[in-house]
């Protein structure tokens, strides 16, 4: 006999709600509305279910975990170095991550909303922490503060997919050992006008297998859309972005080599760098802003970061 969702059936409306969490059955369910629903943080238990014009039903449970959104999420060794600020658009401090098995430091006077780690987590003098997320307790030094702490193990967030190198012919490409320059300013209407220049629109892919250095200015013309740029293997590796309107969910900058990448400049995008070290460096006062993914984060002292979550497509 057809099932109730089977091709031939009739049409059904669907209804979702979180029925259980971290093993405990919720004594009222949380319904999910127009695909959103404020959850706790661990592992749940969805319950859909389908009902057709006529009445019948069928369900479905679905186990999903629910994880705080980090600004900052490293897969070994997070040091998050002394003063660190980590912020939400609300003004509220942020989230970081640290699901590996490496060093995990907030340093001394450091401020972070929801710590997640998979280690043990060492606070330094003053440190400053809302919720800690660990099944571990804490090495703490002087004076820190640590206001809550849910024993559960973190689950990593995913990191945003970066394009492959095809042919497609939105890609380009970058020679070995040169520096280009990729421009989306427009002046009148018209695209500047430089040597090297590449006028880029949403969703193109620039991909430099083995580039010494690349550089990636925009102002970004239309609200939607992502530039996405990947690089392969490279020792030096600067980039700005300076988007219109002002926010940094438009551009993706993934790094697939192993030396460390340093950012001394501010950043708004997203920077992604899962084979190897991420340092953020302090800016006098100014916030690198969006989302950072590494192998092995580090912050210097004095460094903040403001958290613009991506706009571009997860896996």
């Amino acid at each position: 006999m057809p099932g109730l969702l089977s091709a031939k059936a009739p049409p059904a409306t669907v209804t979702g709600s979180v029925i259980a969490a971290n093993g405990q059955t919720l004594a009222t369910p949380i319904p999910i509305v127009n695909g959103a629903a404020t959850v706790p943080r661990g592992e749940l238990v969805v319950r859909w279910i389908a009902t057709d014009t006529e009445g019948r039903t069928d369900q479905v449970d679905q186990v999903i975990s629910a994880v705080t959104r980090p600004a900052l999420a490293a897969s070994n060794s997070l040091d998050l170095g002394d003063r660190f600020l980590v912020t939400e658009a609300s003004g509220q401090w942020g989230a970081v991550s640290n699901t590996g098995s490496g060093l995990t430091v907030l340093n001394t006077d450091g401020r972070v909303g929801e710590f997640d780690s998979a280690t043990r987590i060492t606070l330094r003098d003053r440190a400053a922490v809302n919720l800690l997320v660990s099944r571990q307790v804490p090495e703490r030094f002087n004076q820190t503060i640590l206001l809550a702490q849910s024993f559960v193990t973190p689950v990593a967030f995913p990191q945003p997919a970066l394009p492959t190198l095809t042919a497609s012919n939105n890609d380009v490409f970058v020679e070995s050992g040169t520096v280009k320059c990729f421009d989306r300013l427009a002046l009148a209407g018209e695209p500047m006008k430089r040597p090297n220049h590449r006028r880029l629109e949403p969703s193109d892919a620039v991909i430099a297998p083995r580039s010494a250095c690349v550089f990636v200015t925009s102002h970004r013309e239309k609200a939607n859309g992502t530039i996405r740029v990947v690089v392969y293997e490279t020792t030096k590796l600067q980039a700005t972005y300076n988007p219109t309107p002002n926010n940094a969910t438009g551009f993706l900058l993934g790094y697939l080599g192993q030396q460390t990448v340093y950012v001394e400049t501010q950043f708004r995008g997203t920077l992604v760098v899962p084979n190897a070290s991420l340092n953020l460096r302090a800016l006098n006062g100014v916030s690198h802003e969006g989302e950072f993914y590494a192998k092995d984060l580090k912050t210097e002292g004095g460094a903040t970061v403001r958290h613009v979550p991506a706009a571009c497509a997860l896996p």
